[in-house]
């Protein structure tokens, strides 16, 4: 815009440094003069309107082109604002989806962990009773074959710990 207005100026000025007051014409040489300088003066306004004409023009383009770039840019933005948008949802769907899975293997774990309590109680009193079915038949057999000192001997030994 200042382009412009600087163009305007020094066209108005060239104008008025050109235009001679009326009285100084006197002959038709002097009319033939301001003639020639008329029609170069109308040259040189016609030179800079074109002048201004291609300023303007050159703006005008290049706020299209800023605007354009402009437009550009915001659906640029915006799409990477969508995808963002896309990607969060996508990472609190997913977090949600293992969390849910971490509760799950963590009851799982307490389940086992349980189970495994219940086969220790169970496998301690079933060690021991094989230990006495164990006992009892070797005490049989020591009886059938009446090693009674043997036997005897057996039975100071405790069975249990």
């Amino acid at each position: 815009m200042q382009k412009i207005h600087h163009e305007m100026q020094r066209i108005d000025a060239t104008i008025l440094a050109d235009v001679r007051p009326q009285s100084d014409l006197g002959t038709t040489e002097d009319l033939d003069d301001a003639t020639c300088a008329a029609e170069e003066l109308s040259q040189k306004i016609n030179n800079g309107l074109r002048r201004v004409d291609a300023t303007l023009l050159a703006a005008i383009r290049q706020q299209r082109n800023s605007v354009n770039k402009a437009k550009e840019d915001l659906a640029n933005a915006t799409l990477a604002a969508r995808e963002l948008s896309h990607n969060i949802q996508e990472m609190n769907s997913k977090a949600e989806k293992n969390e849910a899975m971490i509760q799950e293997i963590c009851g799982d774990m307490k389940k086992l962990d349980f189970a495994k309590k219940n086969i220790t109680t169970v496998i301690t009193p079933l060690h021991n009773l094989t230990m006495l079915v164990s006992a009892v038949v070797q005490l049989q057999g020591m009886a059938s074959n009446r090693q009674y000192k043997e036997a005897a001997a057996q039975l100071e030994v405790p069975f249990f710990s």
